[in-house]
């Protein structure tokens, strides 16, 4: 019930609400006047009409900076000048020509802007399917562009006063020394600025707001356009034809606990255990979870092969039977059950066909993690994306789901990488076929129990793996199975 001196909620709230019913369900809203508003819709014809509807100026324009994202920005733009000023006078040191210096000043300040832009301002926004190199250019246009545009409203208004605070021999004087109308209107006050006192200052000011309002508005629409999370509203999906690929060793206090965990929440789906022969019996007891429930299954393996090769095996164990959706999952707590309903359903409505479970678009994070795990998880990403120019955020989480088709389509008999380098070899082929990836926040804690089997091998692996993987060729994209 909504109080009719409220006001009609906009077509967004309906959708927000009819969401909540699930599709094809009666969800009226109905006012204390006695009046429905909605009744019997769908969800996606809602969701459509809600898309195509044109954005007004006040939602493209006005809205965007009514939110901390714009002082963020402010602040990163604060710190450019910092930037820009301290290698000003570190190159002037170096008695490099002022003008080269200036230049070099100001890239290194883009740079240093871009970067931190990229990963405080603007995280959460922009297009999976564009690389950071892209990014990047657009942002260095749009700051040179937006250097010209602070530039000329300095000028403008350096003009303005001229125009009308001053007398009229005052005006032709500074006129005199230009020779044409163009030079005297257009040229002369780029040269030789008129010389207006204090207002010099408020010119400037003006001229930084009108750059800002330029860069942020023209970076929010065109460099991070888009929102990475947004809504992909689907059914929970209960798990039907999914298998959940589990890889342990030593996991016996995780493996008892994951796998009900996981049943409870995709009741329907199967899930297989690839046991790398665990000195602390985690196989054993898989068996005995599989003896009891018919949805379990184990695979044991001769000895510890690293991750990749124990995914490989799951995905192989999947193809060979009937399985359409093969999700990656830890065993030990670090990823949520209570993500995979939701997972599922995205691609079982054919959302996407790679999902990424991210840490790096907005809603996602990580919780009780060091400052040095933090560091090597955001550089790995961010080394990876550099390198192979790929879009997606996460490059080398580990919560992931697979339609059939992108695993029978990637050449898995060609998968070299065994450890840290294991995710973002999947994630390139398959973005190198042409299949979709979405990412979908998730918070990803610390483990409780057991080891991380993170080590410095594994991290030294992935920076020589990653440029090898430039050699995968686009292949052919197989069609969806029928």
């Amino acid at each position: 019930m909504f109080p009719a001196s409220l006001g009609r909620p906009s077509e967004a709230d309906y959708t927000r609400r009819l969401l909540t019913c699930g599709e094809n369900h009666c969800c009226d809203i109905v006012y204390s006047d006695g009046i429905v508003g909605v009744g019997r819709r769908s969800v996606s014809n809602m969701a459509k009409q809600t898309s195509q509807r044109r954005a007004t100026l006040t939602e493209t324009v006005i809205s965007p900076f009514l939110s901390w994202r714009f002082v963020k920005f402010c602040i990163v733009g604060a710190s450019g000048v910092v930037v820009n000023l301290g290698f000003l006078r570190f190159f002037k040191g170096l008695e490099v020509q002022v003008n080269l210096a200036s230049a070099m000043a100001i890239e290194i300040s883009i740079i240093s802007n871009f970067l931190i832009n990229y990963s405080w301002t603007f995280r959460g926004r922009g297009s999976a399917d564009q690389s950071l190199l892209v990014q990047g250019l657009r942002f260095q246009v749009v700051s040179m562009v937006g250097a010209t545009v602070q530039f000329l409203a300095f000028v403008v208004f350096n003009m303005a006063w001229l125009l009308t605070m001053f007398d009229i021999p005052t005006i032709t004087e500074y006129h005199s020394a230009a020779d044409t109308w163009l030079e005297r209107w257009l040229w002369h006050p780029f040269v030789a600025p008129p010389d207006v006192g204090n207002w010099v200052y408020l010119s400037q000011l003006l001229g930084i707001g009108i750059g800002t309002f330029w860069n942020y508005l023209i970076n929010f629409h065109w460099t991070w356009a888009g929102d990475l999370d947004t809504a992909m509203h689907s059914e929970r999906h209960d798990g039907a034809a999914t298998l959940i690929c589990i890889p342990t060793y030593n996991e016996a206090e995780n493996v008892t606990r994951i796998v009900p965990a996981v049943l409870e929440q995709v009741p329907r789906a199967n899930v297989l255990v690839v046991d790398d022969n665990s000195p602390d019996g985690t196989g054993q007891l898989a068996d005995r979870m599989a003896g009891e429930d018919s949805r379990v299954h184990v695979l044991h393996r001769k000895g510890k092969e690293g991750l990749g090769k124990a995914y490989l095996a799951a995905f192989q164990w999947a193809l060979e039977r009937n399985y359409q959706y093969i999700f990656e999952f830890d065993a030990d707590f670090s990823h949520n059950p209570e993500y995979l309903p939701v997972f599922a359903g995205l691609l079982h409505a054919d959302k996407a066909d790679v999902l990424v479970g991210s840490r790096r678009v907005k809603g996602g994070g990580v919780e009780n993690w060091s400052l040095h795990r933090r560091f090597i998880s955001w550089g790995g990403s961010l080394y990876a994306r550099i390198v192979l120019g790929l879009g997606s955020r996460d490059l080398t989480g580990g919560f992931n789901g697979f339609r059939r088709a992108v695993l029978e389509s990637i050449e898995l008999d060609r998968v070299t990488s065994t450890g840290y380098c294991f995710q973002i070899e999947l994630k390139y082929r398959a973005v190198k076929r042409g299949f979709r990836v979405l990412e979908q926040a998730i918070v990803f804690p610390d483990r409780v129990l057991g080891k991380s089997k993170m080590n410095g091998a594994i991290f030294a692996e992935a920076v020589v793996q990653v440029w090898k993987l430039r050699r995968v060729k686009p292949a052919q994209r197989h069609s969806d199975p029928q």
